[in-house]
């Protein structure tokens, strides 16, 4: 039994190599350090810069502005930092008896969708294209209402195709 090689699914019971009756499981998780690692750099790029040229800011004169873009341009960043600390969820798909469940949890709130063979009005694998590594693959699906639905990313085609295979086998 091969098992893909980024850890993509988690079907197969350890004492058989036939699917067991548990669900498929796929995660797509933002690990708390990252969290907490970016909310720091956000801050710091925010505070130092304002605290450091603090002083360039008053008495006004022809520099303040010049500064006061500084600053702003640090704010813009550091802001982007802290709102992906902030708003990185943590999704969970399990796909059981023909319905597609999708957790998705961040700290401002907690998401439930069930999906059935209704739901998905078409599927495709779409690769992100990465100039400082290897492309990487995710599953999209396209819903009824209008909205997409991003499945977690791998690296290969490959477990991006089984993901594809095991949602036709399982919402027929």
């Amino acid at each position: 039994m091969a098992f893909p090689q980024d850890g993509g699914m988690e079907h197969v019971t350890a004492y058989s190599e036939e699917p067991s009756q548990q669900p498929m499981v796929w995660r797509d998780s933002f690990p708390p350090v990252l969290r907490v690692v970016l909310g720091l750099f956000g801050l710091f790029a925010i505070l130092y810069p304002a605290w450091d040229l603090r002083h360039a800011l008053w008495p006004v004169s022809w520099w303040t502005a010049f500064f006061g873009f500084i600053i702003l341009g640090a704010f813009s960043v550091g802001s982007m930092f802290l709102v992906s600390a902030i708003l990185g969820r943590e999704s969970v798909f399990a796909l059981e008896k023909g319905v597609l469940k999708v957790d998705q949890a961040s700290p401002f709130g907690r998401w439930h969708i069930e999906l059935t063979s209704r739901d998905i009005i078409r599927t495709e694998i779409i690769t992100h294209v990465w100039d400082s590594g290897p492309d990487t693959y995710s599953l999209k699906l396209h819903l009824a209402d209008g909205k997409t639905l991003d499945l977690p990313t791998r690296r290969s085609v490959t477990g991006v195709e089984q993901m594809l295979n095991a949602l036709n086998r399982e919402l027929k």
